[in-house]
């Protein structure tokens, strides 16, 4: 089993950090070390993105760790000590169990990230910004916010199987 643990800052000594997305990266990132299923340790630098939001979920084992950098999220591949870089920028993660997959938002639509990377990715959804958003197993419901008049925010559901959406703000091209 795989493990993971956020560090403060790279490591003063030992091996050298891998750096994502760019192999030669000149600042620092979240720093995240892993231990393998084979119980070897290494260190990886994920660039920031343009947000706020930092995670690290092992949900779907180390083939496929999601790591999110200041909202630029990355699938991990502990083992082999890759990663790619799958969309940003991130402020909203949900799980499904159900169906192995990540869902996240960037406050226009969502998208579905499974262990080989996204399965779907909605119709936009929101002129800038959701909110309220509840997750019940089968949808994601919310309210995206609309700049032509009251009201200001409007409901939508978001189907996780497919991506499909109802409701919501904005209608126009993606």
């Amino acid at each position: 089993m795989a493990t993971f643990g956020i560090d403060a800052g790279l490591p003063p000594y030992g091996p050298r950090a891998l750096s994502f997305p760019c192999s030669v990266a000149f600042r620092e990132g979240l720093v995240v070390t892993f231990t393998t299923s084979k119980g070897e340790r290494w260190t990886g630098n994920f660039a920031y993105g343009p947000g706020q939001l930092d995670a690290v979920r092992d949900d779907l084992g180390p083939r496929a760790t999601l790591v999110v950098s200041h909202g630029a999220a990355y699938v991990v591949d502990v083992d082999r000590r890759g990663a790619s870089e799958v969309t940003w920028p991130v402020d909203y993660i949900e799980y499904d169990p159900g169906q192995q997959l990540f869902v996240v938002a960037n406050g226009l639509w969502f998208e579905g990230i499974g262990a080989s990377g996204r399965v779907w990715q909605s119709r936009r959804i929101s002129w800038d910004g959701m909110r309220s958003l509840r997750c019940d197993g089968l949808k994601i419901s919310g309210e995206a916010y609309s700049p032509m008049g009251l009201p200001d925010w409007l409901p939508f559901e978001l189907d996780l199987a497919s991506g499909a959406v109802e409701g919501g703000s904005y209608n126009g091209p993606p």
